[in-house]
């Protein structure tokens, strides 16, 4: 009895998982340490096979690192929160992933319930952009700027970047003969809701993602004709946006060149992003091997030795391979980026074998799933802080469907 509730607790909190990065960190988070156990317990009783890759074996590796590492931080208790702790979601990985592939009813429920939340989103987004506030009565104060269910929180556009495709997928999966369609639908859609949040950065990001899986999707799917269709559809929404609506104007297009202008160079994005940056490097050349310490940038940053300026501190430097160098300095960095590499590899082998064999290496929703990891790890972007828990909330949860994926190819 005690051990049937257990695992219908487990059922319960996956289903709500991505509405609780919504509406409450505390609920997401406690979501993630609650099936982390019933990971230990798989891990334990070796129902783990899929975790015996490469890839898995370097981040592992990754999280040893930095876990020692905090042990010689100028903050030992704080920067060990940041990095023993990330445990958890590679126990979280292992639990989710055997609850996906459980029974196949979850996975129908959990996409019925996904795909009312992203409804009631969207519509929530449209109506505050329209009327001033959102269904709940929350009014932001913040020009060209909407959050919906966030409440003042501008990572409606991160949320939407992060976890859409994952919806599309599950939908294309069950709706096979009509996965065409939903992917284009609902891509639009979602471009949209993220042109109106005004989160520049998730704009890019779902662009990235979208224009790779186009790119390199199989030809079954999508042939060269409705390729090139896709990509004019798209031009045409940004286009559009552009034209007919003053907001979206400034938010992109003036006011990041006035954040362009501000800064020295035109990879720092803005003044304040070259002085987190600039901060983040200080740090890496005081200790170029191994870093500061992970999550030490907030603590660090005011120090005289490290700053750069008015804007210098922050939570972290807003971009991850810079905060990888500052705090985890070049073994840290290499690890984590040579996982990227593989990433990068394995779509150079997508392309080969869609363009030069004619055949079918990642299915669909493969290639969703990748394409928009790698967009997630794009270097030349502004993200948020690498070891923070709403990020990986949103970079690891789609990750745990990938292997259910490849096993339905």
């Amino acid at each position: 009895m005690i051990k049937k509730f257990y695992f219908k607790s487990n059922e319960i909190l996956f289903y709500l998982f991505p509405i609780f990065i919504v509406f409450s960190n505390f609920l997401a988070n406690f979501t993630v340490f609650y099936l982390a156990i019933l990971g230990t317990i798989l891990l334990f009783k070796n129902e783990n096979s899929f975790i015996k890759n490469k890839i898995v074996y370097i981040l592992l590796l990754f999280w040893l690192y930095i876990s020692i590492r905090s042990f010689f931080s100028s903050e030992i208790i704080y920067s060990l929160k940041s990095s023993i702790l990330l445990i958890r979601y590679f126990l979280f990985f292992i639990a989710v992933t055997f609850i996906i592939e459980k029974e196949k009813r979850i996975i129908k429920n959990f996409t019925i319930i996904l795909s009312v939340f992203f409804m009631v989103l969207f519509i929530d987004s449209f109506y505050e952009f329209f009327s001033g506030k959102n269904l709940f009565g929350y009014q932001e104060n913040v020009r060209f700027r909407i959050s919906s269910f966030f409440d003042g929180r501008f990572v409606l556009g991160s949320y939407v970047s992060k976890m859409v495709l994952l919806l599309i997928v599950l939908l294309g999966y069950f709706f096979q003969q009509n996965s065409k369609p939903i992917f284009i639908f609902i891509s639009l859609i979602s471009l949209i809701v993220i042109l109106l949040s005004g989160d520049r950065a998730a704009f890019g990001l779902f662009l990235i993602s979208l224009l790779s899986i186009i790119f390199l999707v199989n030809y079954d799917f999508f042939n060269i004709n409705k390729k090139v269709i896709f990509f004019i559809s798209i031009f045409v929404v940004l286009l559009s946006a552009f034209l007919l609506s003053e907001s979206f104007k400034h938010r992109f297009f003036y006011k990041t060149l006035s954040d362009i202008k501000s800064a020295d160079k035109i990879i720092y994005f803005s003044k304040g992003h070259q002085s987190h940056w600039q901060t983040s490097i200080k740090m890496f050349e005081d200790s170029k091997l191994f870093g500061k310490g992970p999550n030490m940038f907030r603590k660090l940053c005011d120090d005289p030795k490290y700053n750069s300026g008015p804007k210098s501190c922050s939570t972290h430097p807003h971009n991850y391979y810079i905060q990888l160098l500052g705090e985890t300095g070049i073994i840290g960095f290499l690890l984590l980026f040579s996982v990227y590499l593989i990433i990068i590899f394995e779509l150079i082998r997508q392309f080969f074998h869609v363009y030069i064999k004619k055949t079918i290496f990642f299915n669909f929703g493969q290639l969703a799933i990748i394409s928009l990891t790698f967009a997630n790890f794009w270097p030349l972007i502004t993200t948020g802080n690498l070891f923070g828990s709403f990020n990986l909330n949103l970079i690891i949860f789609p990750l745990c469907f990938y292997h259910f994926l490849k096993s339905k190819d």
